[in-house]
């Protein structure tokens, strides 16, 4: 019985482990063409000189994320969720910046261009991140913290859906705000930050005062029904 049971032990202990396939999926977005390019000022003439050519994340903030309403005939509708970019969990490119994209920027050229690759089995690239379908959009600001940051401006496209990792991974995505069909957040035709930075509630915020006044009007009906309201 003893040598039944070591032998047993032995087979199950000889047996491959059950390996999992990693569900990935990779996002490139970028304002990158073959001529120079330029985000402009509110006033839509003055260029933005705010990327810096080394690449360093030290040039003027950007966002790739989505609004919470979006749809194809408004993809600015809703609170605006970031996904990757500074003030987002998201480990990938916390820096981001104009400029970033040193094999083609010099001088003040705002262009930049990342390509991440998100890894379900990586915590820290597996987060925020919106449902399949979302329609997304890249911010762009002037200024090179969001926090110090005046104005803003928006880019979007009915095609800039959002793809879930999976296994085999997705058609990679790609998002460039220098793209043939793009529209601009405040109606602007241009490429330019002409939207007045105010105070945003944030997604989270906006989901916990949903909650609250869910649970008031409940308590009311409730009152109501046993007729004990104050």
């Amino acid at each position: 019985m003893r040598r039944i049971i070591i032998f047993l032990a032995f087979a199950v202990g000889a047996m491959p482990l059950p390996t999992f396939a990693q569900e990935t999926v990779q996002v490139t977005w970028s304002f990158d063409s073959t001529s120079p390019l330029s985000i402009f000022a509110q006033n839509g003439t003055t260029p933005l000189a705010g990327a810096d050519s080394s690449g360093n994340g030290t040039g003027f903030k950007v966002q790739l994320g989505y609004y919470t309403n979006a749809i194809s005939a408004n993809p600015f509708a809703g609170a605006w969720v970031p996904v990757l970019g500074q003030g987002t969990q998201n480990s990938l490119e916390p820096t981001a910046s104009m400029g970033d994209n040193v094999s083609t920027v010099s001088g003040t050229d705002d262009r930049f261009s990342f390509t991440d690759t998100i890894n379900t089995s990586q915590p820290s690239t597996d987060i925020g991140l919106p449902p399949a379908g979302t329609i997304m959009s890249i911010r762009y600001y002037n200024a090179s913290t969001v926090a110090g940051a005046t104005f803003f401006g928006a880019a979007s496209n009915s095609a800039w859906v959002w793809e879930s990792p999976d296994s085999p991974p997705p058609f990679p995505m790609s998002f460039n705000v220098d793209e043939t069909g793009n529209v601009f957040q405040g109606g602007a035709d241009t490429i330019e930050t002409n939207i007045a930075v105010v105070p945003e509630p944030s997604f989270f915020a906006l989901v916990g005062l949903g909650m609250i006044f869910s649970f008031r009007a409940k308590s009311r009906l409730r009152c109501i029904r046993s007729l004990k309201c104050g």
